[in-house]
């Protein structure tokens, strides 16, 4: 008996985020929540925005790049779990992002 294909919303079970790449999806927010407010109340500081923001961007990106793609593996093109990992398949932290990156554009085409 063959599996059906699923539709699902939600991400496969299966694929598994370590708390380090949980900390480094952290870090992401909190940068571009302190965009945002940088956007909405950073005219008093805002070197002090853009460097706090960018440098968390960088620090949580960098922080879930190394675990997730950097850590020991063995030789070869590793294309384990890609079609299958939250952020390819429709679940919540794709819409998220879907909505994020659409708001920006926006923000940054009529602002």
């Amino acid at each position: 008996m063959q599996p059906t294909p699923s539709i699902q919303l939600t991400g496969d079970p299966t694929v598994r985020i370590s708390p380090v790449e949980k900390f480094g999806g952290l870090l992401v927010g909190i940068g571009v929540l302190f965009l945002l407010v940088a956007l909405a109340a950073g005219e008093s500081h805002p070197i002090l925005f853009l460097s706090l923001s960018l440098g968390l961007i960088t620090v949580g990106g960098m922080t879930f790049i190394l675990k997730r793609y950097l850590g020991m593996r063995e030789a070869g093109i590793n294309n384990n779990g890609v079609m299958f990992s939250p952020t390819t398949t429709r679940s919540f932290v794709t819409w998220v992002m879907a909505i994020a990156i659409t708001g920006f554009y926006v923000v940054l085409y009529w602002f």
